[in-house]
This record gives structure tokens, sequence and C-alpha cells, in this order.
């Protein structure tokens, strides 16, 4: 089974039997997970908060805006653009309509800007770019007279400032020497100018700018941890500034000051784990992304949250089934997490979104505790110590549960997959303690259980697996 280290530190928690009298509380109220249909599959999105919902931005090779209710309910969607191959990035709410970034694959990798009105009606579209050129990127902010994009031209980093109607007034690349800088990835609007945020090609650091509003460079920093990053977001903090982001290895967080001095950096390491949002609370920070580590299927949803002076891991939540789930964009309300993302059977069947509201409080914990690790089992007797878990006809399965934080607990699902086999519909599912129950395995070899227990309206899920052989006797 795969494990995660986060700055040397396991995200296992203890095990313990679940006390029925903890479940007296329910700390999941006005919790939710709300599954709606995308125009296409995304691959990745952007969202942002209205007056009275949400706004996605979707779509390749078309751009699509949906929106939904307060409650993740569909109101409309609209196609935007189509025929271009456009891949968006991001986008921003105006007061009389919406600007959208991006880029398009159909002329010259070009950057884009579109502007449309509140219904999603177009009404203009520039692109920015040389001939023969390749630009990438096109992450909008919306800043004092215009807007900012944010890429790459030759792989370079870029930045244009647009004005409101998106004629431009600069462009300007940054950390040329050597030709080692390949992507501009994020910025902010500060009061004496931007913040730049890029990444290299060459050598995985990340590079952050400090621009007076003509462009002009104030100074400029490098961090590295070590790893070639892929993808980096910048946030304002109370204290300084957050960038989280992900890369090879694992994924990370990045503390610093107003002057962009390291206060700390902390990896968290770990096959396929990619953070692609961050967010700040009241007493921490938090990131969503998704992994393949105590998963229950594919991909799961990933939120993890940290503490504010050290980085170090307060709790960490799953999301998601046997399919492959993806989160791609973090919103927090009043100590509420609210997490957009995607789901689907693979890559092919993708194209579905989801929207989850979930309460800050640990998750609950599951162990499989029987069969014993490395023990012998014939008829469901325990036999002796073995060099691995070994079952000779039927036995019984046994899982504990642990519960600090009172959440509900809705159902345990179990699994078994065969080498190379994968199944998407549970053999057993368990709604009350104790949970327990007696199978003859219907397959020889060896195989993988895997728990998912289930826990409050958000359709949380904490999983763990146990490798065993089996013998079926017939």
């Amino acid at each position: 089974m795969k494990k995660i280290l986060i700055a040397s530190i396991a995200l296992i928690l203890p095990s313990v039997i679940l006390s029925s009298s903890l479940n007296t509380k329910n700390i999941n109220d006005d919790e939710w997970n709300v599954k709606f249909e995308l125009p296409s599959i995304c691959l990745d999105f952007d969202v942002i908060k209205l007056e009275d919902g949400y706004m996605i931005l979707s779509g390749w090779p078309d751009i699509w805006l949906t929106k939904l209710d307060k409650r993740g309910n569909l109101m409309w969607k609209k196609c935007v653009s189509s025929g271009n191959r456009d891949l968006p990035a991001a986008i921003v709410e105006l007061e009389d309509g919406f600007a959208i970034g991006g880029y398009t694959e159909k002329v010259d990798d070009d950057l884009f800007l579109i502007k449309t009105d509140k219904s999603g009606e177009l009404l203009w579209r520039k692109t920015y770019g040389e001939k023969g050129v390749a630009e990438y990127g096109g992450r909008v902010i919306k800043v004092r007279g215009g807007f900012l994009l944010v890429g790459e031209q030759d792989d370079i980093f870029w930045v244009l400032k647009v004005d409101e109607e998106g004629n431009e007034i600069w462009n300007r690349t940054f950390f040329e020497k050597g030709n080692e800088w390949g992507e501009g990835c994020d910025a902010l609007e500060i009061e004496d100018g931007y913040l730049l945020l890029g990444l290299c090609y060459s050598n995985g650091r990340i590079g952050l700018v400090k621009v007076d509003e003509n462009g002009n460079e104030i100074w400029n920093k490098t961090y590295s941890r070590g790893a070639y990053e892929g993808d980096a977001t910048i946030i304002k903090i109370e204290d300084g500034y957050l960038i989280g982001g992900w890369g090879d290895p694992g994924s990370f967080l990045l503390k610093i000051d107003k002057e962009g001095n390291k206060i700390w950096y902390k990896n968290y390491l770990g096959g396929d784990i990619l953070f692609k949002d961050i967010g700040e609370v009241e007493d921490g920070y938090a990131a969503v992304g998704y992994w393949q580590i105590k998963n229950i299927g594919g991909f799961d949803i990933l939120l993890l949250k940290v503490d504010k002076n050290t980085g170090y891991p307060i709790w960490y939540k799953n999301f998601g089934g046997r399919d492959d789930d993806f989160g791609y964009r973090l919103l927090i309300e009043n100590k509420s997490y609210f997490i957009f993302g995607e789901y689907g059977k693979r890559v092919t069947q993708r194209g579905k979104g989801v929207m989850i509201k979930c309460a800050d409080y640990a998750p609950p914990e599951i162990n499989i505790t029987r069969p014993r690790e490395n023990y012998l089992y014939i008829f469901d007797r325990e036999i002796m110590p073995y060099d691995y878990t070994f079952v000779i006809g039927k036995i019984t399965i046994e899982a504990e549960v642990y519960n600090p934080s009172n959440a509900i607990i809705k159902r345990i699902e179990f699994y078994i997959d065969r080498n190379r086999e994968y199944t998407y519909e549970p053999v057993k599912i368990l709604y009350s303690p104790p949970y327990q129950w007696t199978v003859d395995m219907p397959v020889h070899g060896w195989i993988t259980l895997t728990a998912g227990l289930y826990y409050g309206d958000a359709e949380g899920v904490v999983a763990v697996e146990k490798g065993m052989r089996i013998i079926k006797l017939i």
C-alpha cells in the first residue's frame, strides 16, 4: 500500500472501536455533495462566487459557462466560444459581465481575453502574441484600470497588462537569463504594484517578481524544495502571502512575508498528490486537489488543513467513490469549505461535476482488524502468525472505527480486487456497528480488500486496504 510522508510525519491516526454514544451530535449540519453534468470533458476548470450562486468556467475545445445556485443546482449553461480549440484558464466577475482568459490552439497558440455579459453572451474577443511564437497560459486577474494576463511566450515567463477594453498597455518578460524560465502561473494586485508568480522549467524553482503598475521590476526572489514544479498559485493572507502547488514529487505550501522572505516551506510528498487551489481559514490554511493515497478508488478529492505557524497537517479529508475524482477549486465561507471538482470512470467518461460543502472537523478513521496482518486463518479460525495474511475457506471480516469528532457514520463499503482487476460495485455494505460479516471469498489467489467508511452529508470517505492470499474451498 502506498504511503504519504508530510514533512517526515505520517498522516495516519490510531483506530479504536466506535462507541454508539458518539453518534449523538450532528456536526454535519448544512453539508452537501451535489452532482451535475458538465458540458464537456474539462481536465480543469475555474470557479467564482456570485451574489446568487457560482459560475464555472470549463471546456475544451469549446468554452462553456455553467451557473449554479447556492446549493449547487444548475441554473443555466452557455457556450461562449467554439471552433477555436480554446483552453480557458480563469474567469473574473465584472460589473457588467465576465472576463475570461486562456489560450487557443487553433492558430499560433496565442493568449486570449474574452468579455461576456451577465448571461454569457460574447461581447468581444482579443488575442495576444507574436506570429510564429507559441504563447500558453492566460490566467486573467482583474486590476485597477484593466487586467493582467499571465502565461509564457516561447518558454519565457510573460505578463501583459491590458485596459478594460482589452487593449495592450504593456507586456514584460522575466527571468530571461539563460532562457531557463518557462511559465507565468499567477499574479496578485498589491498596494504599490503587482506580485507575479512563475515556474522554472530547467530546475523546478518558483520565481516571484514584484513590479510597479508600469511593469518595472522592484525585486525578484526564487524558491526551491528540490522538486520540479508543475503549477502554483498565490493568495494574500493576514501576515503575508501563501504559495501552493504541485510538482514532481508531491505538492507544497510556501509561506512568505510581505517582502518575499520565506517563513516556512513544506513538502507534502507521495505519488500522485496534486494541490490545485489553496485558501485561508481562521486557524490555518487549506489546500484542495486529488491523490491516489489512502483512497477508495482511482483518484480521490483531497482537502488538507494545516497549521498557520508551522504548516503541519491538522487533518485531511477524502471525497469520492470507485470512479476517478478530481478537486480543482476551493472557496471558504463562514468556516465552511466549498470544493468544486469532476468525476468519472477514468478520463474517457469524465464530464460530470461535483460541488461539495463540508464543515471544519477531523474525519473518523477506519481499520480492518480481522483478518490480522501476517496471520493464517483456516475455516474462520486464527491459527498462527504467518509470512503474510493467508485465508483458507470462509473468513469473518471485522472493521473498527475511531470517531473523535462525532461525525455521522453513513456506511462502510467493502470491495474485493484481484491482481489487475478493479471492481466498481461493493461486495458488502454495512450501515451500523458491529462492522463485521462472514464470507466465503469468491476468488482464488492474491486479493486486495478495501473498506471505505462514508461519513457526513458531504460524503467524506476514509479508506483502508489489506492484501491477502485466498484459497477457496468448494
